[in-house]
């Protein structure tokens, strides 16, 4: 089942009858969980870069201690 964006403004879903592709207006429940799937894919993106950068700070403090040691 493929979902595509039409010009009218609408979302339609990929169907295939009598072997031929159809495109029809997706209904409400299917536009409702594949918004709700786009916003936790966002919010694991975010999740990831802030966990990204933190360990990136970390890393950057425990070079600098490093650096300061001398022998």
């Amino acid at each position: 089942m493929l979902i595509s964006g039409s010009a009218e403004g609408d979302f339609r879903v990929s169907t295939i009858k009598e072997e031929q592709r159809v495109w029809e207006p997706a209904a409400k429940s299917a536009i409702k969980k594949n918004i709700k799937k786009f916003e936790a894919e966002q919010k694991k993106s975010v999740k990831a870069q802030d966990a990204a950068k933190a360990m990136k700070e970390k890393t950057d403090a425990v070079m600098e201690e490093a650096k300061k040691i001398k022998l």
